[in-house]
């Protein structure tokens, strides 16, 4: 993981880093927007595990082997990142990237997702765990992350809809039945009735 790079190494990466976007030399950008999607992905993952409030910046920063000064030259607060890591959710990638938009690729694709919610490999990155619940909780309190989930869902609702008729229902459907999943299967210590019910929300 990135922490392992020793401290040293770390500030040298990020001071040639700012001299670089100072200075306008190429690469700048490409370097700055490396930083903030390894920032993105580390918050994740801490999110997930520790919450909106067990996760402080020092936190978040050393999980993506950075200091705290990186952090304010990407975000303006922690709740900023944490909307947007809530608008990142690899749950609309994954339906976005369906070329087929009729109802067989959409449950193909949550069949997909189901099965990998299911992988410990991928429980961080998708959220299958009993984190996302907490994070749910965190963001109704929190207003920029209110507004971050009820644009995800907007989408969300919008990219299960693609292939369906007008006011299908199946679209809600899929993304309630999901949720559920995800928040019940994150807390139970039974894998087998956890697997239950992933392949009851595909």
């Amino acid at each position: 993981m990135a922490q392992n790079a020793g401290p040293g190494v770390v500030a040298g990466t990020e001071a040639a880093a700012s001299a670089s976007a100072a200075s306008g030399t190429p690469g700048a950008a490409e370097a700055g927007q490396g930083t903030r999607a390894r920032i993105l992905a580390a918050a994740a993952r801490v999110f997930l595990a520790e919450g909106y409030h067990g996760a402080p910046v020092d936190k978040l920063m050393a999980a993506a082997g950075l200091t705290r000064g990186a952090f304010y030259a990407h975000f303006e607060s922690k709740e900023a990142l944490f909307a947007e890591v809530i608008r990142a959710a690899p749950l609309l990638a994954v339906l976005r990237a369906r070329s087929d938009a009729a109802p067989g690729a959409l449950r193909a694709g949550l069949k997909y997702l189901a099965q990998a919610a299911l992988d410990p490999r991928h429980a961080a990155t998708l959220g299958a765990g009993a984190g996302i619940a907490q994070l749910l909780t965190d963001a109704a309190k929190l207003p920029r992350a209110r507004a971050a989930v009820t644009a995800l869902l907007h989408d969300l609702l919008h990219e299960c809809a693609r292939g369906l008729a007008a006011g299908d229902p199946r679209a809600a459907r899929v993304i309630t039945s999901l949720a559920g999943a995800w928040a019940l299967g994150g807390v139970t210590e039974d894998a087998a009735l956890r697997a239950e019910l992933f392949r009851g929300a595909a």
